[in-house]
């Protein structure tokens, strides 16, 4: 889930602190269990829960978290906070592509990165509470990828900095129907097989709508 950290520390994610980022590799389901109940705890305004792995569909997606086959269903991560967005992408592989530019990041400094956290966050909570799942593929479809990781997921992170014309934000809902053909077309293209990426959620105005990344055009660098 490295791409998912680096993305979200990154300008365009909303600039997260290091510590606000929790990242399990193969954890056991009592592991898993303890830290939704940790997060729900706290009473987060907004969580963001990404996986990539194996899954399965039984009546809703049975995730696996560990080789020894613990498997927890999706809707123990539902309602953590009033705002929230879900991101299972189940398929192998972790990512190495640079999904943004390094060196500008490098550019940002400490006040402007506060500036950008401040501006996600309070754009965040003009949202409507609301819970949003993204799902790599509909029911009975396989999720694909490479070395380079999932293919919906690489396609979600590009559109969350593809921005409309006078927009300083980019909304989970755009991001994702922006994604979804792509990543349709790219697995088509490279394994013959069909995927097409799936979204719930609710039907707030664009204004309303969680977002996924943020403008950094609207900062001075310095």
């Amino acid at each position: 889930m490295e791409k998912w950290k680096k993305y979200l520390q990154s300008a365009n994610g909303g600039s997260w602190n290091q510590g606000e980022i929790e990242s399990k590799v193969n954890p056991s389901l009592e592991e898993v269990r303890n830290l939704l109940r940790c997060v729900s705890g706290d009473n987060p305004d907004f969580v963001f829960v990404a996986y990539a792995g194996h899954g399965e569909w039984k009546r809703s997606t049975n995730i696996e978290l560990n080789p020894r086959g613990e498997t927890i269903r999706e809707e123990e991560f539902f309602n953590l906070a009033p705002r929230q967005i879900i991101c299972l992408d189940c398929c192998r592989g972790v990512s190495q592509i640079e999904l943004f530019d390094e060196a500008q990041e490098r550019m940002f400094s400490a006040t402007v990165r506060s500036s950008i956290r401040e501006a996600y966050d309070l754009r965040m909570m003009q949202a409507d509470p609301q819970q949003v799942i993204l799902y790599a593929c509909q029911v009975g479809e396989s999720a694909y990828g490479d070395n380079n990781g999932g293919y919906y997921t690489n396609n979600l992170i590009r559109q969350s900095r593809e921005f409309l014309p006078n927009k300083d934000f980019q909304t989970v809902n755009y991001a994702h129907n922006l994604a979804a053909p792509l990543t349709t077309n790219e697995t088509r293209r490279k394994t013959g097989r069909d995927q097409h990426p799936d979204m719930v959620c609710g039907r707030s105005v664009s204004d309303k709508q969680l977002i996924i990344g943020v403008s950094t055009k609207m900062f001075r660098l310095f």
